[in-house]
């Protein structure tokens, strides 16, 4: 991965398996997204998204079957919280 993540917590493929989302289990959370370039094998990062919900660690990261989307979820503090976002 370029760049590599420091500590992961959950990574999905996209169903057309050309992207990469792998969220961070550090602070700050976050999620990045990376395109696999098929003829060299390396994963490089084209998203980042910094995460602040409820203070805690992001703990899964799953795509909607068409692509369009990414949800995560994470908890601390006693609460969980979900987020989606759109990716194109």
């Amino acid at each position: 991965l370029s760049p590599a993540p420091t500590a992961s917590s959950g990574c999905a493929w996209d169903p057309s398996g050309q992207y990469l989302a792998v969220c961070t289990a550090s602070s700050p959370n976050s999620l990045s997204v990376y395109k696999l370039n098929r003829l060299t094998y390396v994963l490089q990062r084209v998203a980042l998204v910094t995460t602040a919900q409820n203070g805690g660690l992001i703990q899964s990261v799953r795509w909607s079957p068409s692509g369009t989307y990414i949800s995560i979820a994470n908890s601390g503090a006693g609460t969980v919280a979900c987020a989606i976002a759109a990716f194109n």
